[in-house]
């Protein structure tokens, strides 16, 4: 018996399945989890830009490290380079770690 390049029916059955089965449904835990983690995120990272200070050292979210000189209500502007005295002006949402106060 010759058999034709086509796999048995429940082969394809299990992979129908498996194409509509909800995110998350194989691990076992909860699909929503995800969301709370990443509001509690949100939280900190709101709380750790409320919290900025003149002389804090921070990394933004790009990667640039730099002294905060001056904070405004949107904006804050990073000393980048203490020889040539050069400095940014960023949106607070772009900072990603206040490096003075996260002992990480």
């Amino acid at each position: 018996m010759q058999r034709s390049g086509r796999p048995p029916e429940r082969m394809q059955y299990s992979r129908q399945v498996s194409e509509w089965s909800p995110p998350g449904h194989g691990s076992g835990g909860n699909p929503y989890q995800h969301l709370v983690g990443q509001k509690k995120r949100e939280q900190q990272h709101k709380k750790m830009i409320q919290s900025l200070e003149k002389n804090d050292k921070v990394r933004t979210i790009g990667g640039i490290i730099g002294t905060v000189v001056d904070i405004k209500e949107d904006e804050i502007t990073l000393k980048i380079d203490e020889s040539n005295n050069t400095k940014i002006k960023i949106l607070r949402s772009a900072i990603g770690r206040n490096m003075s106060k996260d002992k990480n």
